[in-house]
C-alpha cells in the first residue's frame, strides 16, 4: 500500500484534487442544488464517523495539514463536522443526513484531501521505521518478519503500535468517504473545476514529486506542517494516544453497517486509489 499511495499516479491525483481552491469550490458549491441530490446508504456511515466527538484528534490533524496555507480556511472543515453532528441520530439511521450542502462543499474537500495526505504520510512513516524486512528464500510467502530487536523499554514498539492505530483511523475514514454517494457527487463538482486536468499525467511528474516532498515525505524529515500533537502516532511521539484507541473502539460500531458499504453504488477500494 505504501508503494501504491506514494506512486506518481496516486500522488498526482491528490495533487490535482489540491489544485481546487476554496474560492473555486465555493463558486461551484453555490451552483450545487441540494434538491437534486439524494443521500445514499454510504452517507449514513460517513455521517456516523463525523459525529464521533472522540474523533476530534483525527479532524484536528486533518486541519493541521493546511495550517499556514493562506488559501485554505480550516473553518470550512469545522462547518462540515458541525453540520454532521447537528443531524439527529434517528435521521442518520433513516439515511436522512443533510450534512453535504453548498455551505459544506469546501469542508468536505478539505476532509478528502487531508485524509489522503495523512494516510500516505502514515504509511511512509511506517516504511521509514522499517517494520518488515525482506524475506529469506526459505520463508513462507505470507510470513512477515519484524526487523531487529525492540529496545528494552518498548519505545519503538509503542511508536509502531501508535502508527498502526493512526493508519487504521485514516483507512477507515478514507473508506467511508470513498464509499459514500456524497463523494460521487463531490467528484462531479471537482471534475467540473479541473476538467481535463482531473487525471494525473506524466508531464506533470516533477510537480507531483515536489508536492510529495512537501506534504508526504517532507514532514517525516522534520518539516513543520502544523499537525495537532494530540494524535501522537502521526506526529512521531513515543507513546500511543489513548483517545486514538477510543476512536477505534467507537468506530467499530460503524462496521456493523457493512451492508451499507456493499449497497453503495460508488464503492471504491482504497487499494486502487
Amino acid at each position: 500500500m505504501h508503494q501504491r499511495i506514494t506512486s506518481w499516479p496516486a500522488i498526482g491525483l491528490i495533487y490535482n484534487f489540491a489544485q481546487c481552491s476554496d474560492e473555486m469550490l465555493q463558486e461551484f458549491g453555490n451552483i450545487f442544488s441540494q434538491e437534486n441530490f439524494s443521500y445514499g446508504s454510504g452517507d449514513r456511515t460517513l455521517a456516523g464517523f463525523l459525529a464521533l466527538e472522540r474523533a476530534d484528534p483525527v479532524f484536528a490533524n486533518i486541519a493541521g495539514v493546511f495550517k499556514g496555507n493562506v488559501e485554505r480556511d480550516v473553518g470550512h472543515l469545522n462547518a462540515l463536522i458541525s453540520a454532521a453532528r447537528a443531524v439527529p441520530k434517528d435521521s442518520i439511521n433513516k439515511c436522512n443526513v443533510q450534512f453535504y450542502t453548498k455551505k459544506t462543499v469546501v469542508g468536505f474537500h478539505h476532509l478528502l484531501v487531508g485524509c489522503f495526505i495523512l494516510y500516505a504520510r502514515t504509511l511512509a512513516k511506517l516504511n521509514g521505521q522499517r517494520v518488515f524486512r525482506r524475506k529469506r528464500p526459505d520463508e513462507k510467502p505470507n510470513e512477515k518478519v519484524i526487523l531487529g530487536s525492540l529496545p528494552a523499554d518498548g519505545t519503538r514498539q509503542r511508536k509502531i503500535v501508535g502508527l498502526f492505530i493512526d493508519l487504521e483511523q485514516y483507512t477507515r475514514l478514507l473508506l467511508f468517504i470513498l464509499s459514500s454517494k456524497t463523494f460521487s457527487t463531490h467528484l462531479g463538482i471537482v471534475a467540473g473545476i479541473l476538467k481535463d486536468d482531473l487525471l494525473p499525467s506524466r508531464r506533470n511528474q516533477l510537480s507531483y514529486d515536489s508536492y510529495k516532498a512537501a506534504y508526504i515525505t517532507g514532514p517525516l524529515m522534520g518539516i513543520d506542517t502544523g499537525n495537532n500533537t494530540k494524535n501522537k502516532g502521526v506526529d512521531g511521539s513515543e507513546g500511543v494516544d489513548e483517545e486514538s484507541k477510543d476512536v477505534n473502539q467507537e468506530s467499530q460500531d460503524l462496521d456493523e453497517d457493512k451492508e451499507d458499504l456493499d449497497e453503495s453504488d460508488t464503492y471504491i477500494k482504497v487499494g486502487q486509489a
